[in-house]
């Protein structure tokens, strides 16, 4: 991506983005990134909401929002691919 005028959607994630969000949080930290380890149950969290950004059809970042109790929510896991920011 190297534009600022891309158009970025946001929405649910889906089984279909696994490829792309693990590219881009492969690179997050030198030791390794542990959202592989809680995709699967992110994605399952029927309280909570597993989004991402696209671009182009393409993922770009990541964001899950855990539900707490009722009216508090968490935001964790936020990633962003490098070509992304700025």
């Amino acid at each position: 991506m190297t534009s600022t005028d891309e158009t970025v959607a946001f929405r649910p994630a889906r089984e279909a983005d696994h490829e792309a969000v693990m590219a881009f949080c492969a690179t997050t930290w030198a030791d390794g990134d542990y959202i592989p380890v809680v995709w699967d149950q992110w994605l399952a969290d029927a309280k909570g909401a597993l989004l991402v950004a696209e671009v182009a059809g393409e993922p770009v970042a990541l964001g899950h929002l855990a539900m707490v109790n009722a009216d508090e929510g968490w935001i964790e896991g936020i990633r962003v691919a490098e070509a992304a920011r700025g």
